[in-house]
């Protein structure tokens, strides 16, 4: 079973990123222990201790606990996975045959350590980026601040199962199924080559227009402002485009991309599947001539 403490930290962990900025003040080690029902101070401190060991913290004699930078999220090679998930969901699309199929997911299982954070993180990020879209206005804008409301409630619902004790523990637990999340699935009828080009269309000319423009845009507040306010609140796709369209190599080393690893992930976004599968074959260079038209808009 995970220690209680690693189950706060990581919490905790989540939590600043999530809610807190450099310079905030966490909640006293009393607030923390009846908002999460940990019985002994002893845990709250030993989970905030590696949070100040990794610079997200500082205790200060007698005031307590201070966010001094946002935590980073896990090593883990985005582009790799994204790829093989797309070329896995490909497969699976095409495959399936239609069925009803339950998926537990048990939260304090040791083995996968990850999947609390993953879950609540991606959570908290989608909704922070499709809020981030509707503020905006567009159209849809309704409609993307209750998909991110349904996220947060989503993941306030996660949370509490990953505390949640087991039985015989001090401090009871509400309902022993809070340690799992159930998720009803139903797979997809198989489909062609044709029909799956079809869920992934080729924007239009317009719509890359308007992704070119957005980006522009961010990067104009990146050169004004610098990257501090924008790092953690846009996607990590938003992130490197910007970088790539400035030329800031420390940037996209920061987040462990390269140049190809951004045009890989931007030619499915602006030509679909089959045009993103022809543009990686010849070596982007129609995601490559975007992102010069990006940098000349931005120079102009």
């Amino acid at each position: 079973m995970v220690a209680r403490n690693e189950i706060l930290y990581r919490t905790l962990r989540a939590s600043i990123a999530a809610n807190y900025a450099p310079g905030d003040k966490l909640p006293s080690i009393a607030e923390i222990q009846t908002e999460y029902g940990i019985p002994s101070p002893n845990t709250v401190r030993q989970a905030q201790q590696r949070l100040v060991e990794e610079g997200v913290l500082e205790t200060r004699q007698g005031l307590g606990a201070y966010v001094v930078r946002l935590p980073q999220s896990p090593n883990v090679d985005m582009v790799a996975e994204l790829t093989r998930l797309r070329d896995e969901m490909s497969l699976l699309i095409e495959a399936a045959r239609t069925s009803s199929r339950t998926v537990t997911f048990d939260l304090r299982d040791p083995d996968r350590p990850h999947t609390y954070y993953i879950l609540t993180a991606a959570l908290n990020d989608w909704a922070t980026r499709t809020r981030a879209e509707a503020a905006f206005e567009p159209t849809n804008a309704d409609e993307l601040r209750a998909l991110a409301a349904a996220a947060d409630e989503l993941r306030e619902w996660i949370e509490p199962a990953q505390l949640a004790p087991r039985s015989g523990s001090p401090v009871q637990p509400a309902a022993e199924p809070l340690a799992t999340v159930r998720v009803e699935a139903v797979e997809p009828t198989a489909i062609s080559r044709s029909e799956l080009d079809s869920l992934f269309p080729q924007p239009s000319d317009t719509e890359r227009a308007a992704t070119r423009a957005k980006l522009v845009d961010r990067a104009r507040l990146v050169q004004q402002e610098g990257w501090a306010a924008y790092q953690y609140v846009w996607s990590t796709g938003e992130v490197v485009g910007v970088a790539l369209v400035l030329g800031d190599e420390a940037m996209l080393t920061e987040c462990a991309e390269t140049r190809d690893s951004v045009l890989s992930r931007y030619a499915y976004d602006l030509f679909g599947r089959s045009g993103g599968r022809r543009d990686e074959a010849d070596g982007f260079p129609e995601t490559r001539k975007w992102f010069l038209r990006a940098q000349t808009d931005l120079a102009g």
